[in-house]
């Protein structure tokens, strides 16, 4: 069952026999409280006496199945929104600690993730803590010779000796923290060196590199000779005049490089988890002055991260560190444009017999998988299955069924329209094979929403 603070419960998924797959160790692990545990064991072993009782007496019928069936108990689910890769006055951010919380809190967050610069001061000076009912959490940004990576659940002990890409991310690891590629594909922060192991993921979506994709490309819009100083500093002051407006345009920019080297990733057969980064420091140096744009508010409002938990967040540090940092760390998580519309009620599952899975989990086939996919947060939209990068079905409205034959990494796109096609148009076109059969269409305008992880299917 799938819960989130906005949303009721949207359906159950059962997870593998032996417990949650965590990708990095390569072991199932439980994170099921010990009396939900018991449970679920419990009835498992009900329905399986129960079959080899009816076996017995020949009495196996269709029915009886089905009654054995519903008494398995399958975990909750929960959804929370947040954000990722923030920075503050402890490194290149305009923002204090409370102010950055203020931010989050009124953009309905139920956790974030800082991330300064090569630090963990904030963490030594105590600031991984509940704000209130905001959970915060602080990990590090880490300039390496190949790139900046995000490294999370890091202890206050870690220290910062290397700048060796692979020693960076082996470190990371041995402490008990795990890495993800910031920005990795962004032309002024580009990821130098692929044949690095040993990371989680990768930031799919970087907010930052949006923001300054936008400028460089408003910047090259204008004549040489208009490029001045006066110019340049209207065109960030547009954040500031109307921010909805500017905001809500950036996120119909091109993530496309960012999925396709996802995919080329997924594609080999690793286990990437993709993540998207607000990367928000509410400051843009420009002529010797700081515009504080976009605000921290702003960013939090534009990209967001959900964490798929198997348990209710607590209120206590400690364990709900824990659940948060595990959904990072084995695919739970999804990417949303919040500005095009909240997801809480999003669900990806995959079921291969009494077997189910949820995003970034495996599934073992051995006939066919069912893939079920929910997008009930708004009115219009269109979602997406791919395996391994490939298109493999699209299909208008708030519910897509699909059954495969194939192994691969299959990945959920959901995009949003805002202005549909007249019935006549909807008619004349027919049946929908390609998303691009959409894009094509001029009266649609249709917006990336929602980016999940993939289901593993081996």
């Amino acid at each position: 069952m799938f819960v989130s603070k906005t949303a009721a419960p949207a359906g159950g998924v059962y997870l593998e026999e032996h417990g949650e797959y965590d990708k990095l160790s390569g072991q199932f692990l439980s994170t099921l409280p010990a009396g939900t545990r018991m449970n679920s064991l419990y009835n498992r072993f009900r329905f399986r006496l129960s079959v080899v009782a009816l076996g017995l007496t020949g009495a196996l019928t269709l029915t009886g199945t089905h009654a054995a069936g519903q008494n398995q108990v399958a975990p909750q689910y929960y959804h929370y929104r947040g954000a990722v890769h923030i920075h503050t006055q402890y490194s290149d951010g305009s923002g204090t600690f409370p102010q950055v919380v203020e931010a989050a809190r009124a953009a309905g967050l139920s956790y974030i993730i800082v991330t300064d610069h090569n630090t963990l001061e904030p963490l030594k000076d105590g600031h991984q803590r509940y704000w209130g009912d905001l959970l915060v959490l602080v990990g590090t940004e880490i300039s390496t010779d190949a790139g900046h990576v995000l490294a999370l659940d890091l202890p206050e002990s870690f220290s910062f000796e290397t700048d060796q890409a692979q020693q960076v991310i082996d470190r990371v690891s041995a402490a008990g923290g795990f890495t993800l590629l910031a920005h990795p594909m962004a032309p002024r922060w580009l990821w130098q060196d692929w044949s690095v192991k040993g990371y989680a993921g990768m930031e799919i979506i970087n907010l930052a590199s949006l923001v300054d994709d936008d400028l460089m490309a408003a910047q090259h819009g204008l004549r040489l000779q208009d490029r001045s100083v006066r110019r340049l500093l209207q065109l960030a002051q547009r954040y500031a005049s109307n921010p909805d407006s500017v905001m809500k345009t950036l996120t119909n920019n091109d993530v496309e490089r960012e999925r396709k080297q996802w995919d080329r990733l997924l594609a080999s057969g690793r286990q990437i988890v993709g993540i998207g980064g607000v990367d928000a420091h509410e400051r843009v140096p420009l002529a010797g002055r700081v515009l504080r744009v976009p605000t921290y508010g702003e960013s939090f409002e534009s990209v967001s991260t959900y964490a798929i938990t198997p348990q209710a967040l607590t209120g206590n540090l400690e364990t709900d560190r824990r659940l948060i940092y595990d959904a990072y760390r084995n695919g739970r998580v999804y990417a949303v444009y919040p500005r095009v519309a909240p997801a809480p009620g999003f669900r990806f599952t995959a079921t291969e017999g009494a077997r189910q899975a949820i995003m970034g989990q495996p599934l073992r086939l051995e006939q066919r998988a069912r893939f079920q996919v929910e997008a009930p947060d708004h009115p219009r939209p269109i979602i997406r299955l791919l395996r391994n990068g490939q298109e493999v079905t699209v299909a208008e409205g708030q519910r897509l069924e699909w059954t495969v034959t194939t192994p691969g990494a299959y990945r959920i796109e959901v995009y949003a329209q805002e202005n549909p096609p007249s019935r006549l148009e909807r008619l004349r076109r027919g049946q929908v094979r390609r998303l691009s059969d959409l894009l094509k269409n001029p009266a649609a305008t249709i917006r990336p929403w929602i980016f999940s992880n993939p289901i593993y299917v081996r």
